[in-house]
């Protein structure tokens, strides 16, 4: 994906739900994903089927946000077979996931756009932390193998997340510091 489901750099945009006669613009999160993105983070799908391998966008997930502000709170199987426009890319609705935060726990949750894509600059892999060593190792031969004259490199989501939260717990110290001048 192009993120994880939480971490400091988010992709989003404005989108176009068309239905009936019914056209809503608003703004959404993105998120660049495979097929395996739900299961690897552990995101409920509650209505319709999840998204095929693609090289193209084809389909859209929704997360219950988007569909609740477009009007479909009562029956998310509703949404479904819905045209969104986003990024240029027309596709239907074909299934909603539970809400998940995109950033900080201190901001509400943001609607959610989830689709393929074929070009993957960072892989989201779910390890048994027991093992972490030796699962390091094997995918960094199994990367070296794959892309030689590349360099391997990992990073663990909770430390994006520590991370994030570390940085804003500074700029609240720095701000007291500015309203106590």
């Amino acid at each position: 994906s192009n993120t994880g489901t939480t971490h400091g750099n988010v992709w989003g945009g404005n989108y176009v739900l068309t239905y009936d006669t019914v056209r809503i613009e608003n703004d959404a999160d993105v998120k660049y994903t495979d097929t395996d993105f739900l299961d690897t983070y552990g995101i409920q799908l509650l209505a319709g089927s999840n998204l095929q391998p693609s090289d193209t966008v084809t389909a859209f997930l929704v997360n219950e946000t988007l569909a609740k502000q477009a009007g479909f709170s009562d029956n998310y199987n509703d949404i479904i077979g819905t045209e969104i426009t986003f990024w240029g890319n027309q596709a239907p609705v074909i299934g909603v996931v539970n809400d998940f935060n995109t950033s900080s726990l201190h901001q509400n949750v943001r609607p959610v756009v989830i689709a393929t894509r074929p070009n993957f600059y960072v892989t989201a892999i779910r390890i048994n932390t027991a093992m972490t060593s030796d699962a390091i190792s094997a995918m960094e031969t199994a990367f070296d193998n794959a892309f030689p004259n590349a360099v391997f490199e990992y990073a663990f989501l909770d430390d994006h997340i520590a991370q994030m939260y570390e940085d804003e717990q500074q700029t609240a110290q720095i701000m007291n510091i500015f309203t106590a001048i």
